[in-house]
């Protein structure tokens, strides 16, 4: 039987550099389903070992940075005010 994920993330240099499924939950504080949908998803950094899946937390979090700067576009924001990094999107 697995133990239970953590109730908080980890932290990110905490993690080892190559991170199993279970691990990429724990990162990203997201379920076993919402995990395995990253990696079927396209431009997800994932390989396999054996039967299983890695992913190299440095090409996560980049994929993740990416990600957020697409959302960052002028006109799917309504408002940033100086000092306040609360985002409003248009959606």
């Amino acid at each position: 039987m697995e133990s239970p994920l953590p109730e908080v993330g980890v932290h990110y240099d905490d993690l080892p550099d190559y991170l199993t499924v279970r691990e990429l939950q724990t990162y990203l504080r997201i379920g076993q389903n919402k995990a395995y949908a990253l990696a079927n998803t396209p431009g997800f950094p994932v390989f396999e070992v054996g039967n299983g899946k890695r992913f190299s937390k440095k090409l996560v979090r980049e994929w993740l940075e990416r990600k957020i700067e697409s959302h960052m576009q002028p006109s799917r924001i309504r408002g940033l005010q100086k000092g306040n990094a609360r985002l409003i999107s248009n959606r």
